[in-house]
């Protein structure tokens, strides 16, 4: 949390506020469509372009939370930020708007935020709900199992993968648009799960489809193409002893 470093080809390059970042204590970043990149934190979002920054958005700007606890690039090239405690903000261009509770938002703090690779929306996770957004309408999931989330994936066969406290909940993308009753797949210590997500962290995804979990006591991982529906509970019984 001291400095940001780019490694690219061999070449490491530092980043600090000397350089124009708003912060040296740097929390995640977003690497966008022409090749920019997302760095948030506390203070706000800098963007890096060509090996420089370019931009900075803080309070002066209009977001009032300058903490953000993850960005994305919008549909639009917009920037989408989750903040801790006030909300999204949308930033287009010199213009921002924000998305609260009088929106339809559960919580203000926001843990993640996810492009769907299908649908035409975001996937919010806040500290207590899962919703999505779709166009400016915020849409809470209600019939989700479980509030306490931290990150989601998508595997090739239309499901979310949900990290959360209790473990690996494994959802059908259309159960959870439809906004019903969710049958859901849940992976925990029973199924062989060595640890569960820990809360702020960064997992990742790599481009074959094996999640690297960041886990309480290490990483573990899973490939979520993998057919995993045979997994299940252990039975044992112990007839005698």
């Amino acid at each position: 949390r001291k400095y940001l470093l780019c490694y690219d080809q061999g070449e490491v390059t530092t980043y600090t506020q000397e350089d124009g970042l708003f912060s040296n204590a740097v929390r995640t970043i977003s690497v966008c469509e022409d090749g920019s990149i997302l760095v948030s934190g506390t203070g706000g979002v800098s963007v890096i372009q060509n090996d420089r920054v370019t931009a900075c958005y803080g309070r002066e700007d209009g977001l009032v939370n300058e903490d953000i606890l993850t960005v994305t690039e919008g549909f639009r090239h917009e920037l989408v930020l989750g903040s801790d405690g006030d909300g999204i903000y949308v930033v287009d261009g010199s213009a921002v708007s924000r998305i609260g509770l009088e929106d339809g938002l559960r919580s203000e703090v926001i843990l993640r935020i996810r492009h769907d690779p299908v649908e035409e929306l975001y996937w919010i996770i806040t500290s207590n709900s899962i919703a999505y957004l779709r166009g400016e309408k915020v849409t809470t999931v209600d019939g989700f199992p479980y509030s306490n989330n931290f990150d989601l994936y998508f595997d090739d066969d239309g499901r979310l993968w949900i990290l959360s406290s209790n473990g690996v909940y494994v959802v059908n993308r259309d159960a959870m648009l439809a906004n019903g009753e969710i049958p859901y797949t849940l992976y925990d210590f029973s199924c062989g799960l060595p640890c569960v997500a820990t809360a702020n962290s960064f997992s990742q995804l790599d481009p074959d489809g094996n999640l690297y979990i960041a886990g309480s006591t290490g990483v573990c991982s899973v490939n979520i193409n993998d057919d995993v529906t045979h997994y299940g509970r252990v039975r044992l019984s112990v007839p005698f002893l």
